[in-house]
């Protein structure tokens, strides 16, 4: 007999699911319809009002032309109107605030004041005039003899330098004074020597100078030569260029002038024949900030008694000689 062999196994037939029943899906939309039909009841009420409120808005807009620019300018944040079911008047738009006016502009600044144009001072090498060896400046005529030559004007060194300086200073003040250093006779002549003294007294310095200075006859026309003179009229006299005179500084001036002895300037007094001339000066100077001028003149004559400034007439004797005492006094 044959061996027995292992068992032949077992199956097991699978089970089949049972059928699903038919009526399980129109269960659940017969539900749904049944959840629509139970809210028709709410849904034609708000459906109604609210078409009632779309037919009102609109009836008021075409009531009011203005309705629609006010809504147009109305702030975005402007509330809703009521429902129908409130209504009453309708409520005004808020009036957007108007804007504050703008503040007055500040008011201009004053206009800097115009300063005003620096002044300067130019300095530069320049000759300086002819003096004596105590610093002297001599005065020539044709009655006294020719001036001496003339040195070559030298060609000026050195840099023109500008410098500039503080508003103008006061102006210089120029004064005269005469002395008579001696008086002689001559055959045909008086002869005087003098010694000018030119002094500023003025806070500012005198740049330059130029005086004229003549010895009138005097006599019956003494008012009129002065006034020929400073008119300068046929002028014959004395001519020279002043060096410039520092702030409270003096200049000597010295030379010699002479007057005919004739029937111009000799006349008889007391049985004797005098004379009583005259000096007249005339001086033009510049300063910094313009220019000025100077006359003046003097009367020559013999000096009085102590404690007397009258000066008296100078009397013409034959023969030449010195004459004694005779001053200068201003006019």
């Amino acid at each position: 007999m044959p061996a027995a062999g292992p068992p032949a196994p077992v199956i097991t037939p699978p089970q089949i699911a049972p059928d699903t029943p038919a009526d399980a899906v129109p269960v659940q939309e017969e539900q749904g319809s049944t959840d629509i039909l139970n809210m028709l009841p709410w849904l034609v009420p708000l459906l109604l009002i609210l078409g009632i409120g779309l037919i009102w808005i609109f009836a008021r807009r075409r009531a009011k032309p203005g309705a629609a620019s006010e809504a147009a300018t109305a702030p975005a944040a402007a509330p809703p109107p009521a429902p129908p079911s409130q209504a009453g008047p309708p409520a005004r738009l808020p009036t957007p605030p108007e804007p504050a006016p703008a503040p007055p502009p500040p008011p201009a600044a004053p206009a800097p004041e115009r300063a005003s144009p620096p002044s300067g001072t130019v300095t530069s090498s320049a000759g300086a005039a002819a003096r004596s060896a105590g610093g002297t400046v001599r005065a020539f005529s044709g009655l006294t003899g020719a001036p001496p030559p003339a040195a070559p004007a030298a060609a000026p060194a050195g840099l023109v330098t500008t410098r500039l300086s503080q508003p103008a200073a006061p102006r210089p003040t120029l004064q005269a004074r005469l002395e008579i250093l001696r008086a002689e006779q001559t055959a045909t002549h008086f002869e005087l020597h003098y010694r000018l003294w030119l002094a500023n007294t003025g806070p500012a310095p005198v740049d330059g100078a130029v005086l004229r200075l003549d010895a009138l006859p005097g006599g019956q026309d003494t008012q009129g030569q002065v006034d020929r003179f400073f008119l300068r009229e046929a002028f014959t006299g004395q001519s020279v260029t002043i060096p410039p005179i520092g702030a409270g500084s003096r200049m000597p001036v010295e030379g010699e002038m002479r007057v005919p002895l004739d029937s111009s300037s000799a006349f008889r007094m007391n049985d004797r024949t005098v004379i009583i001339p005259l000096v007249a000066i005339d001086c033009d100077y510049r300063w910094h900030d313009g220019q000025d001028g100077l006359q003046n003149s003097f009367v020559i004559g013999r000096a009085g008694a102590a404690g007397q400034d009258r000066l008296g007439p100078i009397p013409i004797d034959p023969g030449p000689r010195i004459i004694q005492e005779v001053a200068a006094k201003p006019v």
